[in-house]
């Protein structure tokens, strides 16, 4: 990939989910290059701190990994979202249909004679299309754990209320470590595959806990034969000169393989629904992620 001022070279491993994650990682040894603090998905010690980290013990990262975030009460909300969402008829796989019955009336039809002269809504017997959701869940010291879940919370919002409303999403995670130089290492997991049912509890774990990136991240490094800096660094979009989203959304894409993605950065979110609010920072997603399929 051409950077500002050099040829970067990026070293991108892609998981089917978080628990493989620790599973690879703890078959590896390690590189040696990152304090032992930051061994968490082996050391069965490991500590963090819930303010920052996002969690404390090996055992709850761990359960987090393979289970999803236990926080009731967010899911219970996200659920209540959901259930209340309303979603616009354009924004739905519908067809008209006319019956004997239905919620409205053809007056031609009904004069006639014609028996099936009402007509109602029902959803279109075809597949609904595929949105491929990418997500750059990376985040630097400045970001706080309460503002990472609040931008979490509103894309995961927007995901349930675009199933919801029919669309099929496949979401994909990535999460890059750039310490200056010519290489970035780069983590992507699937968060949810475009067939699977919802999981709010999976769902929300790489959307709102900063642990999926200072606490499975920062041990994958540890883990990771390719990672060869002794810090996390900074954002990966600094490697780059001008057009940087592009960049990082070529970057997103050939780390993965796949194509099509529309691209949301975590960090990004944060900055927009503080100066611009909620509302319209989920506008702008739903805008984007809805004419990425026309």
């Amino acid at each position: 990939m051409e950077g500002s001022s050099c040829d970067l070279t990026v070293f991108a491993e892609n998981y089917m989910n978080t628990s493989e994650v620790f599973m690879v990682a703890q078959s590896r040894p390690n590189n040696g290059r990152l304090s032992k603090y930051y061994d968490r998905l082996v050391d069965v010690d490991a500590v963090g701190d819930r303010d920052w980290d996002g969690f404390t013990t090996y055992q709850e990262l761990r359960d987090m990994a393979d289970y999803g975030v236990r926080n009731v009460e967010m899911i219970n909300n996200l659920q209540r979202y959901t259930h209340k969402a309303v979603v616009k008829e354009e924004e739905k796989y519908t067809r008209k249909t006319l019956d004997v019955a239905g919620g409205g009336v053809n007056v031609p039809l009904l004069l006639t004679g014609a028996p099936t002269c009402m007509y109602s809504k029902k959803k279109a017997a075809v597949r609904s299309k595929i949105i491929n959701m990418g997500l750059h869940c990376e985040i630097t010291a400045e970001v706080s754990r309460e503002r990472y879940a609040h931008a979490g919370m509103l894309i995961a919002q927007l995901v349930s209320k675009l199933e919801k409303a029919g669309y099929r999403l496949r979401i994909n995670t990535m999460d890059a470590y750039y310490s200056g130089g010519s290489r970035i290492n780069v983590l992507t997991t699937v968060v949810k595959k475009e067939n699977e049912p919802m999981n709010y509890a999976r769902l929300l774990y790489p959307l709102t806990n900063v642990s999926f990136s200072r606490g499975m991240g920062f041990g994958w490094c540890c883990r990771n034969p390719d990672f060869k800096s002794g810090s996390f660094g900074t954002y990966a979009e600094n490697a780059f000169g001008s057009d940087k989203k592009l960049k990082m959304d070529e970057m997103f894409e050939r780390s993965t393989g796949l194509r099509g993605f529309t691209s949301f950065t975590i960090k990004d979110i944060i900055n927009m629904y503080r100066d611009k609010g909620d509302e319209a920072t989920m506008k702008y997603m739903e805008a984007r992620l809805i004419s990425s399929i026309q």
